[in-house]
């Protein structure tokens, strides 16, 4: 003090301030431990470890919700949003998570390659999946294109992707089949008499190419592509990867068609009618049964040019 001459011992303001930052950072790092098993447990909760069974839709939203809830506590005024960052890698954990346990409920084997049939169960098991894992990837997948902090946006996408790959996975056996079905069809247009066909006077122009083909494409549409059925508040988003799979598919279609059709090409004007005919039929079957034409590009303006291309026969 001043009267006993002992000068006056100032507070260790470093030494209080670095207690009060480790104090702060074990409360953070509590938090974020005890967030990040509440959406670890929703997850096994969703894709329990001893079990094979699907999750529904409504349980997919439920682990949503949780994701969102977490995500709403570290925006909150009284945090300032400094937990944001880390949370957003809690909830890409858990979605990998989610990766892991939907790979292991994938079907696998002979019957979800078969497409001749009726959609089997194991089809429709893994089509159920990627419709489940669409609504995940759709709903976190708008909420990270909100995210201000570009390392958490990236951190969220690039997980979101991954778990995007499970659902294409899952469902990538039957498009496969679907493609090598019709394109066994479509093989059969070397055998196809197009000069006989369009100088018929009888008018039997009856195609067993074309017949089996349009009636393969309906049935792509019927027992498969009807069976993507998602519930997500934005079914055009959540579409978006199926869309994509049934676009590849129908151009590649058209692509294999007219490498056919070029080397049968016929020379008569009746001939070539009949083939311009043809693909119009297919594209007609293709737009009702696939999926809009203009949304096909390339390959379907390269398969117009080619059908316009022909020269009609003569009056």
């Amino acid at each position: 003090s001043h009267t006993s001459g002992v000068p006056i011992a100032l507070p260790n303001y470093k030494s209080a301030a670095s207690q009060l930052l480790r104090g702060v950072e074990s409360y953070q790092n509590a938090f974020q431990q005890t967030s990040l098993n509440r959406m670890v447990e929703a997850v096994n909760i969703l894709f329990s470890p001893n079990s094979r069974s699907l999750p529904t839709s409504s349980d997919m939203k439920r682990s949503i919700r949780c994701f969102f809830a977490e995500i709403s506590t570290c925006t909150a005024a009284e945090s300032g949003g400094d937990l944001v960052p880390a949370c957003i890698a809690n909830v890409a954990k858990a979605v990998r998570l989610m990766r892991e346990r939907a790979d292991a409920l994938m079907a696998t084997g002979a019957e979800v390659k078969k497409v001749s049939g009726h959609c089997t169960a194991q089809q429709q098991r893994n089509i159920a999946l990627c419709c489940r894992i669409q609504e995940v990837y759709t709903t976190l997948g708008l909420l990270a294109h909100k995210l201000d902090d570009q390392g958490a946006r990236d951190t969220l996408s690039n997980t979101l992707e991954s778990l995007k790959e499970v659902s294409s996975e899952a469902v990538a056996p039957i498009f496969r089949s679907m493609l090598e079905m019709l394109e066994e069809s479509i093989v059969h247009i070397q055998e196809e008499n197009f000069t006989k066909r369009g100088g018929s006077e009888s008018g039997d122009t009856v195609s067993i190419y074309l017949s089996d083909l349009l009636m393969k494409i309906s049935h792509c549409r019927a027992e498969y592509l009807s069976k993507f059925k998602t519930e997500s508040s934005n079914r055009s988003i959540a579409n978006e990867m199926v869309n994509s799979l049934i676009t590849k598919l129908a151009g590649r279609v058209l692509e294999v068609y007219v490498e056919f059709a070029r080397k049968i090409r016929p020379e008569d004007g009746p001939g070539r009618t009949c083939l311009a005919n043809d693909m119009k039929q297919i594209e007609g079957a293709i737009g009702k049964a696939l999926c809009p034409l203009e949304s096909i590009g390339k390959p379907y303006e390269e398969f117009k040019a080619f059908r316009e291309g022909l020269p009609l026969a003569s009056p």
